[in-house]
Protein backbone atom coordinates (compact mmCIF):
# COMPACT_ATOMS: atom_id res chain seq x y z
CA UNK A 1 0.00 0.00 0.00
CA UNK A 2 1.59 3.58 -1.38
CA UNK A 3 0.02 6.70 0.59
CA UNK A 4 1.53 10.40 0.09
CA UNK A 5 2.80 11.98 3.53
CA UNK A 6 1.32 15.33 4.15
CA UNK A 7 4.74 16.81 6.02
CA UNK A 8 7.86 15.16 4.66
CA UNK A 9 10.36 14.87 2.02
CA UNK A 10 11.28 10.94 3.12
CA UNK A 11 10.19 7.70 2.47
CA UNK A 12 9.05 5.05 4.64
CA UNK A 13 8.12 1.79 4.73
CA UNK A 14 6.56 -0.17 7.54
CA UNK A 15 4.44 -3.43 8.62
CA UNK A 16 0.69 -2.14 9.63
CA UNK A 17 -1.64 -5.34 10.74
CA UNK A 18 0.84 -7.56 8.27
CA UNK A 19 0.13 -5.07 5.42
CA UNK A 20 3.51 -3.79 4.18
CA UNK A 21 2.89 0.56 4.16
CA UNK A 22 5.12 2.55 2.55
CA UNK A 23 4.79 6.15 2.93
CA UNK A 24 5.77 8.52 0.00
CA UNK A 25 7.58 12.29 -0.09
CA UNK A 26 5.43 15.04 -0.60
CA UNK A 27 6.75 17.91 -2.30
CA UNK A 28 4.22 20.62 -1.88
CA UNK A 29 0.72 20.89 -3.20
CA UNK A 30 -0.87 21.42 -6.36
CA UNK A 31 -4.97 22.08 -7.11
CA UNK A 32 -5.08 20.25 -3.09
CA UNK A 33 -3.31 16.89 -4.24
CA UNK A 34 0.03 16.06 -3.33
CA UNK A 35 2.74 16.36 -5.60
CA UNK A 36 4.53 12.61 -4.54
CA UNK A 37 6.53 11.36 -7.50
CA UNK A 38 6.23 7.70 -7.77
CA UNK A 39 6.16 4.77 -9.55
CA UNK A 40 3.62 1.30 -9.84
CA UNK A 41 4.96 -1.83 -10.72
CA UNK A 42 2.70 -4.00 -11.86
CA UNK A 43 4.85 -6.85 -10.37
CA UNK A 44 4.39 -5.56 -7.34
CA UNK A 45 0.86 -5.34 -7.24
CA UNK A 46 -1.97 -8.00 -8.16
CA UNK A 47 -4.77 -4.85 -7.61
CA UNK A 48 -3.86 -1.85 -8.16
CA UNK A 49 -7.04 0.35 -6.18
CA UNK A 50 -7.00 4.07 -6.29
CA UNK A 51 -9.26 6.30 -5.40
CA UNK A 52 -10.70 9.30 -7.98
CA UNK A 53 -10.34 12.25 -8.24
CA UNK A 54 -6.24 12.18 -7.31
CA UNK A 55 -4.60 13.90 -10.21
CA UNK A 56 -1.10 12.74 -9.00
CA UNK A 57 -1.81 9.06 -8.25
CA UNK A 58 -3.82 8.95 -11.84
CA UNK A 59 -0.94 9.68 -13.71
CA UNK A 60 1.39 7.50 -12.33
CA UNK A 61 -1.31 4.88 -12.85
CA UNK A 62 -1.78 5.93 -16.18
CA UNK A 63 1.73 5.86 -17.29
CA UNK A 64 2.05 2.22 -15.10
CA UNK A 65 -0.14 0.91 -17.00
CA UNK A 66 1.18 1.77 -20.60
CA UNK A 67 4.63 1.20 -20.14
CA UNK A 68 4.61 -1.57 -18.42
CA UNK A 69 5.01 -5.28 -19.62
CA UNK A 70 2.04 -7.35 -18.31
CA UNK A 71 -1.47 -6.47 -17.90
CA UNK A 72 -1.70 -4.44 -14.25
CA UNK A 73 -5.85 -5.12 -12.74
CA UNK A 74 -7.10 -1.43 -11.76
CA UNK A 75 -10.00 -1.22 -9.57
CA UNK A 76 -10.96 2.95 -8.69
CA UNK A 77 -13.02 4.00 -5.84
CA UNK A 78 -14.70 6.70 -7.89
CA UNK A 79 -15.83 9.47 -5.50
CA UNK A 80 -16.53 12.36 -7.81
CA UNK A 81 -16.07 14.23 -10.86
CA UNK A 82 -13.69 17.04 -10.64
CA UNK A 83 -16.09 20.20 -10.61
CA UNK A 84 -14.11 22.68 -8.63
CA UNK A 85 -11.46 23.11 -11.60
CA UNK A 86 -13.69 23.93 -14.25
CA UNK A 87 -12.58 23.29 -17.47
CA UNK A 88 -9.29 21.82 -16.50
CA UNK A 89 -11.22 19.43 -14.05
CA UNK A 90 -13.45 18.79 -17.51
CA UNK A 91 -10.34 18.39 -19.48
CA UNK A 92 -8.73 16.04 -17.35
CA UNK A 93 -11.43 13.70 -16.63
CA UNK A 94 -11.91 13.18 -20.57
CA UNK A 95 -8.10 12.45 -21.43
CA UNK A 96 -6.56 10.93 -17.78
CA UNK A 97 -9.95 9.66 -15.83
CA UNK A 98 -11.19 8.58 -18.79
CA UNK A 99 -8.01 6.70 -20.18
CA UNK A 100 -7.79 4.86 -16.31
CA UNK A 101 -11.47 3.71 -16.80
CA UNK A 102 -11.18 2.04 -19.79
CA UNK A 103 -8.32 0.15 -18.13
CA UNK A 104 -10.22 -1.02 -15.35
CA UNK A 105 -11.33 -4.10 -14.72
CA UNK A 106 -14.23 -2.83 -12.43
CA UNK A 107 -14.99 0.81 -10.67
CA UNK A 108 -16.33 0.83 -7.39
CA UNK A 109 -19.03 3.44 -5.96
CA UNK A 110 -19.96 3.65 -2.33
CA UNK A 111 -24.04 4.17 -3.83
CA UNK A 112 -26.12 3.24 -6.37
CA UNK A 113 -26.91 7.31 -6.64
CA UNK A 114 -23.05 7.79 -7.84
CA UNK A 115 -24.10 7.37 -10.97
CA UNK A 116 -27.16 9.51 -11.07
CA UNK A 117 -25.14 12.24 -9.72
CA UNK A 118 -21.89 11.99 -11.97
CA UNK A 119 -23.73 10.92 -15.78
CA UNK A 120 -20.43 11.56 -17.10
CA UNK A 121 -19.38 7.31 -15.73
CA UNK A 122 -22.06 5.95 -18.05
CA UNK A 123 -19.97 4.70 -20.93
CA UNK A 124 -18.98 2.81 -17.86
CA UNK A 125 -22.06 1.96 -16.46
CA UNK A 126 -21.53 -1.86 -16.92
CA UNK A 127 -18.23 -2.07 -14.87
CA UNK A 128 -19.79 -0.15 -11.52
CA UNK A 129 -19.90 -2.20 -8.54
CA UNK A 130 -21.40 -0.49 -5.28
CA UNK A 131 -19.09 -1.01 -2.31
CA UNK A 132 -20.36 0.39 0.84
CA UNK A 133 -17.79 2.32 2.48
CA UNK A 134 -16.34 0.53 5.98
CA UNK A 135 -18.26 -2.95 4.69
CA UNK A 136 -16.82 -6.11 5.89
CA UNK A 137 -17.83 -7.92 2.71
CA UNK A 138 -17.58 -8.22 -1.11
CA UNK A 139 -20.13 -10.60 -2.46
CA UNK A 140 -23.44 -8.40 -4.13
CA UNK A 141 -25.60 -10.52 -1.75
CA UNK A 142 -24.40 -9.81 1.66
CA UNK A 143 -23.47 -5.76 0.75
CA UNK A 144 -27.04 -5.27 -0.66
CA UNK A 145 -28.43 -6.86 3.49
CA UNK A 146 -25.86 -4.18 4.25
CA UNK A 147 -27.28 -1.32 2.28
CA UNK A 148 -30.72 -2.31 3.59
CA UNK A 149 -29.78 -1.97 6.89
CA UNK A 150 -28.10 1.64 6.05
CA UNK A 151 -31.67 2.70 4.84
CA UNK A 152 -33.43 1.81 7.61
CA UNK A 153 -31.20 3.80 9.99
CA UNK A 154 -31.87 7.03 11.32
CA UNK A 155 -28.18 8.07 11.46
CA UNK A 156 -26.13 9.93 9.16
CA UNK A 157 -22.68 10.45 8.95
CA UNK A 158 -20.73 12.92 7.36
CA UNK A 159 -16.78 11.53 7.91
CA UNK A 160 -13.85 13.32 5.63
CA UNK A 161 -11.71 15.75 5.90
CA UNK A 162 -13.14 19.48 7.43
CA UNK A 163 -11.91 21.48 4.60
CA UNK A 164 -13.83 23.85 2.78
CA UNK A 165 -13.86 22.02 -0.84
CA UNK A 166 -15.67 19.05 1.10
CA UNK A 167 -18.56 21.28 1.29
CA UNK A 168 -19.79 20.88 4.64
CA UNK A 169 -20.78 24.51 4.91
CA UNK A 170 -23.15 23.39 2.26
CA UNK A 171 -24.38 19.91 4.04
CA UNK A 172 -24.91 21.93 7.25
CA UNK A 173 -27.17 24.78 5.79
CA UNK A 174 -29.27 21.97 3.73
CA UNK A 175 -29.79 19.64 7.09
CA UNK A 176 -31.04 22.54 8.67
CA UNK A 177 -33.51 23.27 5.46
CA UNK A 178 -34.46 19.99 5.35
CA UNK A 179 -35.24 19.06 8.97
CA UNK A 180 -37.02 22.75 9.17
CA UNK A 181 -39.23 22.54 6.54
CA UNK A 182 -40.19 18.16 6.33
CA UNK A 183 -41.20 16.74 9.83
CA UNK A 184 -40.46 13.78 9.07
CA UNK A 185 -37.01 14.02 8.58
CA UNK A 186 -36.68 15.92 12.36
CA UNK A 187 -35.40 12.59 14.05
CA UNK A 188 -32.44 12.27 12.07
CA UNK A 189 -29.45 12.63 13.61
CA UNK A 190 -26.49 14.29 11.51
CA UNK A 191 -23.15 13.15 12.86
CA UNK A 192 -19.47 14.75 11.46
CA UNK A 193 -16.17 12.96 11.73
CA UNK A 194 -13.19 14.56 10.75
CA UNK A 195 -10.15 16.93 11.23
Amino acid sequence: CHVAQANSTSRKTERLEGVQLTRLPTYGHLLSAPLSPYWVSPDEVEVLHLHLPHPTAELATLISTVLASKKMRLMPYFHAFPSRQGRLGELWFNSITAAILDRSEAILVSNENILKAFPQLTPWETKIKTLPFSTPAWDEETVQGLLSQRNATREVLALGRLVKYKGYDVLLRAWAKLTAEHSKFQDLRLNLVGI
